[in-house]
């Protein structure tokens, strides 16, 4: 539904589908990201994915502010 929604489907080591999308507000706009994936080995991926989901949560969080900062930077201006 451009532009409103991505979907995307993830093959291969992990499976599964992840949207994005944006939704008006006032003053702006929300950006949802929705994963709902399966790691190929069931168990030892369960494990490295709990391991590894606060290093993710934290480049995700990273990468999401440099985006609001760069958008904010480079958008257009308020009247």
């Amino acid at each position: 539904d451009p532009p409103r929604r991505l979907d995307i489907r993830h093959g291969s080591l992990v499976a599964g589908s992840g949207s994005w999308l944006l939704d008006p507000v006032e003053g702006g706009t929300r950006f949802t990201w929705r994963e709902e994936i399966r790691l190929a080995v069931p168990l030892v991926g369960e494990v490295a994915a709990t391991l590894y989901r606060p290093v993710m949560r934290a480049l995700m969080g990273r990468a999401m502010t440099g985006l609001r900062d760069y958008l904010i930077a480079t958008g257009p201006t308020r009247a």
